[in-house]
């Protein structure tokens, strides 16, 4: 017995007509999809803090905004404060974003490359 032949998932185009039109409407979606994913980083850039120094790549802004979420989460579990002072004390305080960078400085995390969560490359 002879083995049934698969079918592409594919749609085969009729005539170079219609592969130019398939070829068209992939590079359409290609474009959409591209703009998405920039608009997406553009916003994502507005939200992070950022140093003026930072290259705002793209896969720098996802490693800031990684340290930024590490950020959060340790002023969470250190009820707002950093080395010991309430960040949003109005006297001694320094704010959120003073605050990311001071902590950005002392981590040293913006230089290193993305890690696990167990802090492992």
């Amino acid at each position: 017995m002879a083995p049934k032949k698969r079918h592409s998932s594919r749609r085969v185009p009729k005539s170079e007509d219609d592969a130019v039109l398939q070829r068209a409407c992939a590079n359409k979606r290609e474009r959409q999809r591209t703009k998405e994913l920039n608009d997406a980083f553009a916003i994502l850039r507005k939200i992070i803090p950022s140093m003026p120094s930072d290259k705002m790549s793209k896969i720098h802004t996802l490693r800031i905004a990684t340290d930024y979420i590490e950020f959060l989460d340790q002023m969470k579990r250190d009820n707002c404060k950093l080395f010991g002072v309430d960040i949003f004390d109005e006297e001694t305080g320094y704010g959120l974003q003073a605050s990311f960078s001071i902590w950005r400085g002392s981590h040293g995390v913006s230089a290193t490359p993305m890690t696990n969560a167990m802090g492992k490359f």
